[in-house]
């Protein structure tokens, strides 16, 4: 049985499993190892000791655009509280 995969490698990725996944090229799932083998053994009840032989051949190689550090702007105290305390008190108009 022959399966193709993407395999990504980012040591940048933010989370420890964005650092390696598999995923199917056209669903994007990931692949469910379990029931390709149980494919294998027809699905039957039962447990079974399997040998699993993976054999991997990039077929293409893409890298990885650079990541540049993303950094955030300076918080201002103005920006979130009023200049004076004349613009706390708005008058509200009467209905």
């Amino acid at each position: 049985m022959l399966q193709h995969y993407v395999l990504t490698l980012d040591p940048e990725a933010a989370y420890d499993w964005g650092r390696c996944t598999l995923r199917h090229p056209l669903s994007s799932d990931h692949p469910a190892l379990a029931t390709l083998v149980s494919q294998q053994v027809n699905a039957t009840a039962g447990q079974f000791l399997v040998a699993v032989e993976l054999k991997v051949q990039v077929l293409e190689a893409v890298a990885l655009p650079p990541v540049e550090p993303r950094l955030l702007a300076p918080v201002t105290e103005t920006a979130h509280a009023p200049a004076d305390d004349s613009d706390a008190t708005e008058s509200v108009p009467a209905l």
